[in-house]
């Protein structure tokens, strides 16, 4: 019989982006920027990453399989950088859906 992977550490990872994220949003204007050693880290690619990562971790506890979680977490993640350039016609997200679909159909 096959040993199931314990994926419950990603359940937790998943808490604390959550509410990462949720601090940020409520605590920090959209255009605030994270200075490291003279570089800035922009709150708007920090938010995406911590959504990407929060998203990513409760799918693949889900789903136990990294793969889809990770194409399930990527989609909201896509569409949110595709509405922040503005492109927000409804061809773009049946685009992104027929993606998605095709890719879970290989995994």
């Amino acid at each position: 019989m096959r040993k199931r992977k314990k994926y419950l550490f990603l359940l937790f990872l998943s808490i604390i982006s959550f509410v990462t994220l949720i601090y940020l949003v409520f605590n920090y204007p959209p255009y605030y920027a994270f200075y490291f050693y003279g570089f800035g880290l922009p709150i708007l690619l920090l938010s995406l990453l911590l959504l990407l990562i929060a998203l990513w971790s409760f799918f693949t506890f889900l789903f136990a399989n990294k793969i889809q979680g990770y194409l399930i977490s990527i989609f909201p993640v896509i569409y949110l950088i595709l509405r922040y350039f503005k492109l927000n016609q409804p061809f773009f997200l049946i685009l992104l859906v027929q993606v998605l679909i095709e890719n879970l159909e290989i995994f």
